[in-house]
């Protein structure tokens, strides 16, 4: 976004143009429930309908094109990680996420 520029700062009206450019395109949309729990079944090879936080973790932070940070992960930790059993149970973390989108819309 700074192109030749040599200052440690974006101009607002660069910044403008490409968040509206990034709102335009819908690449941060969220998916559908659908295709969210799909992607968690991907990760459940044995149908268990749960995936143990250390895997959970180990696939933030290692996978996709923005990894996880720590932080991160402790944020995720603390809304989708059942505490008892320290797995990921993630039709109910979808859920939840849908409510949560739902509640947002409205």
């Amino acid at each position: 976004m700074q192109d030749d520029e040599q200052a440690t700062f974006v101009k607002f009206s660069r910044l403008e143009e490409k968040m509206l450019q990034i709102l335009a395109s819908k690449e941060w949309e969220p998916d559908s429930e659908d295709v969210l729990l799909q992607a968690f079944r991907t990760l459940d090879t044995e149908g268990k309908g749960y995936i143990e936080w250390d895997r959970m973790k180990e696939l933030l932070q290692s996978k996709g094109s923005a990894p996880f940070r720590d932080k991160e992960c402790e944020q995720f930790q603390a809304i989708a990680r059942d505490m008892e059993s320290g797995c990921v149970y993630y039709e109910d973390y979808v859920a939840l996420l849908a409510g949560d989108l739902n509640e947002n819309e409205n």
